[in-house]
C-alpha cells in the first residue's frame, strides 16, 4: 500500500505541476500538422505529435478528444516486446490474459475472457487498421513498430465492430523515401531468448518505396517441466513482412501490406498454483510422482505416457498457429476532402493440445484446431479538418469464417482418474455484417468546438454444430451428442453514436466531454450442453468521460480524465465445474467501471525526462448474476476479473551526446498494480488472486551516430517479482487451480545497426 501511495501521489503531483506551467504559455501547437515520427536514427519520437491511426481523424495524441495512451517505437524496444501477449503495464490501466484458448486485453478493468475460442474480444486489436476480433488474433508478432495506441473508452463510431470497451492499434512502419535499414540480434538470458529482426527500406523509382521486415525469435521457457526435464514454453517464431507504397496519381497513392507469421511452442507453462484438498498432488503420487508440488514455483510435471491397459499414450503440449495478413490501402484528394478504401484478407490455422490434467500420465486431454478466414472493406471520404466544419462518412463490410474442432480425451490411467470417454466437437461460425457511419465536428468559435457521430450496423450470424460424445462426456449436463445441426440465426441491427464538446481556454489547454454508445454482437459458444442453451446476446455500452489535456510544447504534456462505462449484458466467459469436470460457459451480466487518470510527461531539462501515469478503476457488477440463483456467479459490488483499482506508472529518460559521436539513452520504470481477482470470486473465493505488485525495469543504450551501431542492456522485472496473472479450475481436481506466473527477471544484450 505504501508503494502504491508514493507512486500515485507521485503521478498525480506532477500532472498538477504541468498543468499549472502551462496556463501562463503563450501560443501552442494549435495549428500544428500531425505526423508520424518513425526515425531509426535513435532518437525518441514526441508522443504528443503522433497522429491517432485508429479514430482515422488526423488527430495527434493531445488534440484528441478521449484518453489514448501511446507506446511509441523506443519504449517497445526497450521493454523488449515481441508479442500483444507482453503488454501488460505497457501503459496502466492495461492487462493481457494469456490462458488456454488464446489471449484477451482488459482496458480499465473490463474485456472478454479468453477462455472460451468462439467468443470476440470488446477490447478488440487492429493493426495497421485492419480489425482483429478473435482470441488468437494477439499471439502474433510485434516488430518493425512505429507505436501502438490503447484507446480507452467505447469507440464504435469511429472504429467500428465489437469496440465497446477500447482497442489497441498497433501501427507498424511504412517505406520511406531514403534507403535505410535497421537490423538488431539480441540473448534474454532468463528465458533463454534469441532474436534476430531487421528492416530495410529500399526506393524503387517512380515515386515508390518498399519497406522488408523479418522477425526470428527463439525462447527456451522459463517454466521447468520436472518429468520431462526441459524448460517450457519453448518458442520457434518465423515472420516477414512487405510493404509497397508510393503515388499512383498526383493526388492518389497506395499501400500494399503483406505479412506471414508462422509460430510452434513446444510444452505448455501452466503448472498447478494451489491443491488445499490434495487431489492432484494424491493422483501424482499413484502415478509415482512423488516430487509432486502445487506451489506455483515455475515447476510443472505434464506428460502424455500410457499408464494401466487401458491408456494410450498422446502427444506431449504443443501450440502450433500459422497465418497470412494482405492489405491494400488506396487515397485520393479530391480536393477538399479525401477518398481511402482499405481492403484486407486475413487468415489462420492453429493447431494445439493442452495437458489437462497435469500428471504424468495421458489422462485428460484437450486438443483444439482452428481455422480462420477473414474479408473487410471500408470505404471513408474525410474532409479537410482544419476547416470549421468537418466530416467523416463511410462504410464497412466484414466476412468472417471461423471453425473449430475440439477433441476432449479423459482415460482412467489405471483406475486413478474418473473422466473416462471423449467430446468429439465441430463447430462452423459464418458471420457477415455491414455497416454505415458517418461524425461530424462544428466550431462554433475559436474555442469551442461540438462534435456527433452515428454508426448504424447489421450483423447476421450463423452457427452449425456436430458433435459426437461417449462415456462421462455423453452425460446430459456435460457434452451429449449434437447431430449435424445449424442452430438459429442471430440477426440484428444495431446504433451506436457518440456527442462531444470541446472548449480550449487557451491555445495550449483543452477540456471535453464525451458520451458514447457502443455494442458487442453476440455469439454461439464452444461448447453448450445443448442448442438451446448456445447462444450469448449483445452487449451494450455506455461511456461518459470528461477530461482536460494541456499541451507544454517541447515541454510535455499533461491530461486528467474521469470516466464511468455502463455495460447492459456484459459478456460473462466463466468456468463452472459439472460433475467434475471444468467448464466454460457464457452468459450476460450488467457491470459499471468507473474512476479517474493523470498522465504527464515532463522534460526537466534537455534530454531529461519525468514521465507519470495513475489509473483508479472501480469495476464491479451492479446486480446479482444469474438473478435469483443459487449459488451465485456473481453480486452486486462484486469485482470484475482482472480489474485492479490502482495501477501505475513512473518513468525516468535521459537522451543526450556523450561525445560528438556517443549517444546515451536510458530508462527507469516502476510499474504498479494493486492486487486483483483472475476468477469471479463468488463462484471461486479460493481461486488465486493477483498480488499487489511494482515491477522495476530499466534499459541503457549507447549508440555511436557515425556508424549507427547501438549496444543495449534491457532489463525486466529485475526485482523478480512473482505473481499469478492467470488461473483456472482444474477438472476432478477438488478445488485445485492451475495458471501461469508472469515472466522472472530477464535481461537482453542487444547489438543493433541503423542506417
Amino acid at each position: 500500500m505504501k508503494a502504491k501511495f508514493l507512486l500515485s501521489t507521485a503521478c498525480l503531483l506532477t500532472t498538477i505541476a504541468g498543468a499549472a506551467q502551462a496556463q501562463d504559455r503563450p501560443g501552442g501547437t494549435a495549428g500544428q500538422q500531425p505526423a508520424t515520427d518513425s526515425r531509426s536514427d535513435g532518437q525518441e519520437a514526441d508522443t504528443r505529435e503522433i497522429v491517432i491511426v485508429a479514430r482515422k481523424q488526423g488527430e495527434t495524441a493531445i488534440r484528441a478528444p478521449a484518453t489514448i495512451a501511446i507506446a511509441d517505437s523506443q519504449l517497445v524496444r526497450s521493454q523488449n516486446i515481441t508479442s500483444a501477449n507482453q503488454l501488460t503495464g505497457i501503459v496502466p490501466g492495461v492487462v493481457t490474459q494469456q490462458g488456454t484458448s488464446g489471449s484477451s486485453v482488459a482496458i480499465r478493468g473490463m474485456s472478454s475472457s479468453s477462455a472460451d475460442p468462439s467468443i470476440e474480444s470488446s477490447v478488440p486489436t487492429y493493426v495497421d487498421g485492419v480489425y482483429f476480433g478473435r482470441t488468437r488474433d494477439l499471439v502474433m508478432p510485434i516488430y518493425d513498430v512505429d507505436h501502438i495506441e490503447v484507446i480507452k473508452g467505447t469507440q464504435s463510431t469511429l472504429l467500428g465492430k465489437n469496440t465497446s470497451l477500447g482497442a489497441l492499434s498497433i501501427v507498424n512502419r511504412r517505406p520511406g523515401k531514403d534507403f535505410g535499414y535497421d537490423l538488431t540480434y539480441g540473448h534474454s538470458f532468463g528465458i533463454g531468448g534469441d532474436q534476430a529482426q531487421g528492416a530495410i527500406n529500399m526506393p524503387i523509382g517512380g515515386g515508390f518505396a518498399i519497406r522488408a521486415a523479418a522477425l526470428l525469435n527463439h525462447e527456451g521457457g522459463y517454466v521447468r517441466n520436472a518429468y520431462v526435464g526441459r524448460y517450457e514454453r519453448q518458442v520457434r517464431e518465423v515472420s516477414g513482412r512487405i510493404t509497397l507504397s508510393g503515388n499512383v496519381t498526383s493526388d492518389g497513392s497506395i499501400a500494399l501490406i503483406y505479412q506471414h507469421d508462422d509460430r510452434r511452442l513446444k510444452g505448455q507453462y501452466f503448472e498447478v498454483l494451489a491443491d488445499p484438498a490434495g487431489a492432484i498432488t494424491r493422483r501424482a503420487g499413484l502415478l509415482g510422482q512423488t516430487n509432486f508440488e502445487a506451489v506455483g514455483n515455475d515447476v510443472n510435471y505434464n506428460g502424455s505416457d500410457a499408464v494401466g491397459a487401458d491408456t494410450v499414450a498422446g502427444p506431449l503440449p504443443f501450440d502450433n498457429q500459422v497465418g497470412n495478413k494482405a492489405t491494400a490501402i488506396l487515397s485520393f484528394d479530391l480536393g477538399g476532402a479525401r477518398l481511402t478504401s482499405q481492403s484486407a484478407y486475413v487468415e489462420w490455422k492453429s493447431l494445439r493440445d493442452t495437458d489437462a490434467d497435469f500428471t504424468r500420465a495421458n489422462l485428460l486431454d484437450l486438443r483444439d484446431g482452428e481455422n480462420n478466414r477473414v474479408i473487410s472493406q471500408e470505404v471513408r471520404l474525410a474532409s479537410d479538418t482544419a476547416r470549421p466544419f468537418s466530416y467523416l462518412v463511410g462504410a464497412y463490410y466484414y466476412h468472417n469464417d471461423w471453425t473449430l474442432n475440439r477433441i476432449l480425451t479423459g482415460q482412467s490411467g489405471g483406475g486413478v482418474f474418473p473422466l473416462v470417454g471423449f467430446s468429439n466437437t465441430n463447430l462452423n461460425v459464418r458471420t457477415d455484417a455491414i455497416s454505415g457511419f458517418a461524425s461530424a465536428r462544428y466550431a462554433i468559435t475559436d474555442t469551442l468546438t461540438f462534435s456527433a457521430g452515428i454508426r448504424y450496423t447489421h450483423e447476421d450470424k450463423t452457427a452449425t454444430y456436430d458433435r459426437s460424445s461417449a462415456g462421462f462426456f455423453a452425460a446430459p449436463t456435460q457434452s451429449p451428442a449434437i447431430p449435424h445441426t445449424t442452430a438459429p440465426k442471430i440477426g440484428a441491427g444495431d446504433i451506436g453514436g457518440d456527442l462531444g464538446v470541446q472548449w480550449h481556454p487557451t491555445a495550449s489547454t483543452m477540456l471535453y466531454a464525451s458520451w458514447s454508445r457502443g455494442t458487442k454482437s453476440g455469439g454461439f459458444q464452444a461448447n453448450p450442453t445443448t442448442l438451446a442453451a448456445a447462444q450469448f446476446t449483445e452487449e451494450v455500452a455506455y461511456t461518459t468521460e470528461v477530461g482536460a489535456k494541456v499541451d507544454l510544447g517541447r515541454r510535455g504534456f499533461a491530461t486528467i480524465a474521469a470516466f464511468n462505462t455502463a455495460v447492459k449484458g456484459f459478456q460473462v466467459g466463466r468456468t463452472q465445474v459439472v460433475a467434475g469436470l471444468s467448464q466454460t460457459v457464457i452468459g450476460n451480466a450488467d457491470v459499471l467501471s468507473r474512476g479517474a487518470e493523470a498522465s504527464t510527461s515532463l522534460r526537466i531539462v534537455n534530454g531529461l525526462w519525468v514521465d507519470g501515469n495513475v489509473v483508479y478503476d472501480d469495476s464491479h457488477f451492479t446486480k446479482d448474476f444469474p438473478a435469483g440463483a443459487t449459488p451465485l456467479v456473481a453480486y452486486a459490488g462484486m469485482p470484475l476479473q482482472r480489474a485492479p483499482k490502482w495501477t501505475a506508472m513512473g518513468a525516468v529518460r535521459y537522451q543526450g551526446d556523450l561525445s560528438s559521436t556517443v549517444r546515451l539513452r536510458a530508462r527507469a520504470a516502476v510499474n504498479y498494480s494493486s492486487e486483483y481477482d483472475l476468477q469471479y470470486r463468488a463462484s471461486d473465493p479460493l481461486a488465486p488472486k493477483s498480488l499487489e505488485h511494482a515491477q522495476i525495469d530499466a534499459s541503457i543504450a549507447l549508440l555511436h551516430t557515425g556508424t549507427g551501431i547501438e549496444v543495449a542492456v534491457i532489463g525486466t522485472n529485475l526485482t523478480d517479482k512473482r505473481y499469478a496473472y492467470f488461473t483456472s479450475s482444474i477438472s476432478a481436481g477438488g478445488s485445485a487451480y492451475f495458471g501461469s506466473l508472469n515472466r522472472p527477471r530477464t535481461v537482453a544484450l542487444q547489438l543493433s545497426i541503423r542506417r
